[in-house]
């Protein structure tokens, strides 16, 4: 899990999230909050979005390195 709350003014989460992947696990959360939501492509996944006040938060989660069969180490259909 990694929490990003970058100074606002300096638009500096995108250029953060670029980053990360490098640093991440497959499956890995990542809770970022930004004066406007990203929009997040594949291989991230948006889990929730919502606003507080001027504050855009959003739970997001890295698939890459994920295989399209991968059930998270769960024998049989889940």
């Amino acid at each position: 899990m990694v929490f990003l709350d970058p100074p606002f003014r300096q638009n500096a989460l995108p250029a953060v999230m670029e980053r990360l992947p490098a640093r991440l696990s497959p499956r890995a959360r990542v809770y970022a909050e930004a004066a406007a939501p990203l929009e997040p492509r594949p291989p991230w996944g948006e889990l929730k979005r919502a606003r507080a006040g001027q504050v855009s938060y959003q739970l997001l989660q890295w698939e890459g390195g994920v295989k399209a069969h991968d059930q998270g180490g769960l024998p049989g259909n889940v």
